[in-house]
């Protein structure tokens, strides 16, 4: 249905421009706009198990629910067709909209929560919940009573009452086979999407960065994709526009219609470590200064210092995609946790995004072994390995192993 969203970062001064970016210094609220995350609702179909039952529900029109300051409207008038209109509720393309609409989601929620003690999340107008099968339905109506008592009106037709499976945010949730799925329709859209950019020689930052966004909502169930989008990323960071579209990006474009054309696409199966087989939860123990001084070594001796500087992460990260090339065989369809000392290695080896240059190729081959070898790795901050078995790097076979050997398709 047709939208009215106006510029409100046009001109100089603009209506957005004195809206600060800094969400912690508006009244009663502190810290940034967090949106919920896919994992929030994957772990509490984990804690059910696969009886649980999902629910969904919409606000209507939600921006336009909400009432917008009186002082206010006089910075919020707009003329269209030779007459004069005034916004007096959330307008699309104002700074501030949807940070106070995930305020009221939030509140709504937790007034919920206080009553029924049950899970739900809300994704702007979007809320979620997964329920014991017992409690489902009970869970289900007391929130949209809940909307209704709090003068929030529901679209009807898009809430969904308590089902074993259901989509969310463009996303398929399967409770009962635990898994998580990228929808057959949305993938073959961007098949054909990725296809037509292999014959696009340049670009506009603002095509690449809803490319970068259609790869990032996608990774939420193909996981192993996370670790390739650093080279488009790069690229919505050139200084002029139109871009040239480079080898990178093709290749990055290349490997992900590999990932949505075979099994990686199929479904994203929910794991922890307590669905691992005793004697296959694993630790790696590279968190040991010993250890990464002798992978330092190793890498004067390869001649690769040079474009790898020798700092504690890189030793650690290096250290963990070497130990999972060396084991990756014996490391087969289990759960492996890794020590690091520093808690930026260990975002690095567990986010796959953001990545600097230095390490991006040693974190993309880590996460293409996972995916080829059905494994999970997982790495936290601790000065102590606290799993049940231990894998050890030998360092005497760390000298056959450089990061030369990783494969040119890969990086």
């Amino acid at each position: 249905k047709p939208r009215v969203c106006n510029d409100l970062s046009y001109g100089s001064p603009s209506v957005n421009s004195h809206i600060s970016s800094d969400w912690s210094s508006f009244p009663g609220y502190t810290g940034d706009l967090i949106l919920p995350k896919v994992d929030d609702l994957v772990k509490a179909i984990m804690d059910i198990g696969p009886s649980a039952l999902l629910w969904k529900t919409d606000f209507s029109a939600f921006y336009k629910q909400l009432n917008t300051d009186p002082a206010d409207i006089n910075n919020l008038g707009f003329a269209f067709a030779g007459k004069l209109y005034i916004e007096n509720r959330l307008p699309f393309g104002l700074r501030s909209s949807c940070l106070n609409a995930q305020r009221v989601t939030n509140a709504t929620i937790l007034i919920f929560r206080s009553k029924r003690a049950a899970f739900a999340i809300g994704y702007v107008d979007d809320c979620v919940g997964a329920s014991r099968p017992f409690f489902a339905v009970g869970d289900y109506e007391s929130f949209t009573d809940l909307s209704d008592e709090l003068g929030l009106t529901l679209t009807l037709p898009k809430c969904v009452r308590p089902v074993p499976s259901l989509v969310w945010i463009g996303l398929e949730f399967d409770a009962p086979n635990m898994c998580l799925r990228f929808p057959e329709d949305k993938k073959q859209r961007l098949i054909e999407a990725l296809i037509q950019w292999l014959s696009t020689s340049h670009s506009s930052k603002q095509s690449l960065q809803s490319l970068l966004g259609t790869l990032n909502h996608a990774a939420s169930a193909i996981t192993v994709g996370r670790a390739f989008t650093g080279h488009i990323l790069d690229l919505i960071k050139a200084d002029s526009f139109p871009v040239t579209l480079n080898r990178d990006f093709y290749l990055d474009v290349q490997i992900w219609l590999h990932f949505l054309q075979s099994e990686f696409a199929e479904a994203m199966t929910f794991k922890s470590p307590t669905d691992i087989p005793h004697d296959c939860l694993i630790a790696l123990a590279v968190h040991g200064d010993k250890c990464a001084l002798r992978i330092g070594k190793v890498l004067k001796v390869f001649q690769v210092t040079d474009q790898i500087p020798l700092t504690r992460d890189t030793l650690y990260v290096y250290a963990v995609w070497l130990a999972t090339k060396l084991a990756c065989d014996r490391l087969k369809g289990c759960w492996i946790t890794c020590t690091v000392k520093t808690q930026s290695a260990a975002n690095t080896i567990n986010r796959a995004r953001n990545v600097s240059p230095v390490l991006r190729p040693m974190v993309r081959h880590t996460w293409w072994l996972q995916a080829t070898r059905d494994m999970v790795i997982r790495a936290i901050k601790s000065e102590v390995v606290r799993d049940i078995d231990s894998f050890v790097i030998n360092c005497e076979q760390c000298e056959f192993v450089s990061v030369t050997d990783v494969p040119n398709d890969y990086l």
